[in-house]
């Protein structure tokens, strides 16, 4: 493979999904997340860096990580499992909107909770 294959064929590759991912919008960062579970209002700050493909998320309370999590982005939603600190398993899937993200969460309870994240402002 020449060099002068090798730039055209990354230039058509650019082309043809450049738009695309310049429309993605940026995740990484932190959130401001409310929600209500078991009747009482919450507000967690949410940090999600990125990891490859996927994305490292964690969920912090006064300063305290409480729970960690990996996450997948795909046709503008986020899906997580995540773990706290007791070894409860979460799962939540967020809608990609602008400013921030929406979603619910389980705890594999029968009840599932809705959660609303802004992107605080001065993020990647």
């Amino acid at each position: 493979m020449t060099f002068k294959h090798v730039i055209s064929t990354t230039l058509f590759i650019y082309l043809l999904h450049g738009p695309l991912l310049a429309q993605s919008p940026p995740l990484a960062g932190e959130y401001v997340c409310q929600g209500e579970s078991d009747g009482k209002p919450y507000t967690l700050v949410l940090v999600v860096q990125p990891h490859g493909e996927s994305l490292h998320l964690e969920w912090i309370d006064g300063g305290e990580v409480v729970y960690k999590g990996l996450g997948i982005v795909q046709d503008g939603y986020l899906a997580a499992l995540s773990m706290s600190q007791k070894g409860e398993l979460v799962t939540v899937i967020y809608k990609i909107v602008p400013n921030g993200l929406e979603g619910s969460w389980t705890n594999g309870g029968p009840e599932r909770f809705h959660e609303v994240c802004q992107q605080k402002r001065g993020n990647l």
